[in-house]
């Protein structure tokens, strides 16, 4: 029996009675009663990336718990980590049609794993997942009418690289000319920014901290990856991007992405992609565990919804 892929790169679920769960960001030091920044957010201005391990020399505590989530280790080398192969290559298989060693990452632990090869500089979903809970292959593919993108590429799975697809969301600091990431996963500095500076002369004031912005801007930092939409610029040197390209926490992301699809889900957090905005906090959620919390506080206001669901990863 097959099985119909949501979209590509999973933000949004097979079950669209739930609602949006908001990516949380890791809480170095924030405290829930952070006064909100109203004016314009600190920017890491000509930072670069540093990767994660550089986090851990000050805030090791923290750094250790984030390590264990998902969050950070959703997307993985089969051959650094042969551990975190779940399908079952030792049996042959009339829907698997690719061996172990052709593939490069795994993605997803929890629900599913899919798997994805590199041809060029480009990586590319093998047609094929495996059912964690029913222990089974299942085809994958996304089929037409189910994405925005699909009609821009190919039919087939090797019509369609990751990079535009997926990589935004799923590492940090994707470079659409080089095709090359910073880093794997949803590191530290997809919700603070580029960290050389702050590595640097650690200060407040040059590395961004999602708790002490405006509540808009926070909800952004989560929203970037966790909505459904397009990039305001597309095509981008010659390819649609499924993310929103030159965002960088502390940004508004209306400036980059066009949220659609809201018929699927009633907004209950402020955006600069609502409108009206309404006024709700977003606060921890369970699938990213306690060391990684939203404290988008507004005093004024009490909590009054939260819109969450399990990562199904």
């Amino acid at each position: 029996m097959g099985f119909t892929a949501p979209p590509h790169g999973d933000r949004w679920k097979a079950d669209g009675s739930k609602a949006l769960f908001l990516l949380v960001v890791l809480g170095l030091g924030w405290q829930m009663g952070a006064a909100t920044q109203t004016s314009e957010p600190a920017k890491p201005g000509k930072a670069t990336y540093v990767g994660s391990e550089q986090c851990k020399k000050c805030h090791e505590a923290v750094y250790n718990a984030w390590k264990t989530t998902r969050m950070a280790n959703v997307v993985r080398d089969p051959k650094a980590h042969p551990e975190a192969v779940l399908g079952d290559f030792s049996h042959p298989s009339p829907i698997r049609d690719f061996d172990l060693d052709q593939v490069a990452f795994v993605y997803g632990s929890r629900y599913k794993q899919r798997y994805f090869t590199k041809r060029g500089d480009d990586y590319f979903p093998l047609p094929a997942q495996w059912d964690i809970a029913k222990q089974r292959w299942l085809p994958y593919h996304v089929e037409a009418g189910t994405d925005w993108w699909v009609p821009y590429y190919g039919t087939t799975n090797f019509d369609r690289p990751t990079g535009p697809t997926c990589d935004g969301c799923h590492s940090v600091g994707y470079d659409v000319e080089t095709k090359q990431v910073a880093e794997w996963n949803v590191g530290c500095e997809k919700c603070h920014g580029p960290g050389s500076l702050h590595r640097a002369h650690p200060t407040a004031d040059n590395v961004v901290n999602p708790g002490k912005l405006d509540y808009v801007r926070g909800n952004d930092v989560c929203m970037q990856c966790h909505t459904q939409g397009r990039p305001l610029k597309n095509p981008i040197h010659g390819r649609y991007y499924d993310w929103p390209v030159g965002f960088l926490a502390g940004d508004r992301l209306a400036d980059f992405w066009q949220w659609s699809n809201l018929s699927r889900v009633r907004p209950t957090f402020t955006s600069s992609l609502t409108s009206p905005p309404t006024r709700t906090v977003c606060r921890e959620t369970t699938s990213c565990r306690a060391p990684c919390i939203t404290v988008n506080y507004v005093a004024s206001i009490a909590m009054t919804s939260i819109a969450t669901t399990s990562s199904r990863t």
